[in-house]
Formats: C-alpha cells, sequence, structure tokens
C-alpha cells in the first residue's frame, strides 16, 4: 500500500513535484502508480492524482469526476490545477476527516478503557468475595 506521506505529497505538493527528499530516489511509471494507488486511496482522489501525473488533462480529470457523483472530486482536480479556493477547501476538507478519525478512535479507546475499568472492579468484587467467605 502506498505511503500516507507520497499519497498528499503527489496531490498537495507543490507544482505537484515530489519533495526533495524523494526526489531522484523515486521512479515509477505514472500508470502503474495509479494502479497502485487504485487499491489504497478512495476513488475520488484518482482523477487529481492522474491530473497531478500528467496523464489526464484537468478537464478530462473533471470529467472522470462526474461518474463518482461527489464535489469533492472536483475540488481536488482543481486544486492540482492551483485553484487557491480548491485548495483552501480541500485543506479544510483534510482537516475534518482527520478530526473526524481522531473522534472516532478516542470514541473507540474511551469504550475500550471504561470496559476494562468494568471488569478489573468486577474482579476486585468478585475476589473482595472469595476473601469474606469462610
Amino acid at each position: 500500500m502506498p505511503s500516507p506521506y507520497l499519497t498528499l505529497n503527489a496531490l498537495l505538493g507543490p507544482r505537484v513535484r515530489l519533495s526533495s527528499e524523494l526526489k531522484g530516489k523515486l521512479s515509477v511509471n505514472p500508470e502503474e502508480l495509479i494502479e497502485t494507488f487504485n487499491y489504497g486511496v478512495g476513488p475520488e482522489f484518482l482523477p487529481a492524482l492522474m491530473v497531478a501525473l500528467g496523464i489526464v488533462k484537468p478537464e478530462d480529470g473533471i470529467k472522470l469526476c462526474e461518474k463518482f457523483n461527489d464535489e469533492g472530486c472536483v475540488d481536488f482536480v482543481l486544486a492540482v490545477k492551483g485553484n487557491s479556493a480548491a485548495v483552501k477547501q480541500l485543506r479544510e476538507w483534510l482537516i475534518n476527516a482527520f478530526r473526524e478519525l481522531l473522534f472516532k478512535i478516542w470514541t473507540c479507546l474511551r469504550s475500550s478503557v471504561l470496559m476494562l475499568m468494568y471488569c478489573l472492579m468486577s474482579l476486585w468484587s468478585w475476589c473482595m468475595g472469595l476473601m469474606a467467605s469462610p
């Protein structure tokens, strides 16, 4: 599965170039990269990735978005084109998605901790009951 860093670097990097730490170390066929990302990235990102890698023109990328019926897809393509409003909207979307993910993780952890505390208290009560009985 592709690294999230590479995904964001490809989608959000300045002028859609790889960062200096990856430059010269990574050489891939863009079509192979799209095929790889196809399994690890939401399909609504693929048209923007295809535009970023020069596989399709921005207009064609927007047409590809129509099959997803997702406004975010068009915004991603426009962000790759350098549309500042789309870039701002994409950043807000990413921030909100990250917050949502953190909340889900926190909720899951909180539930697990509460369940663990309940089990420990039950075990403690059971042990105290054993010690109290003759």
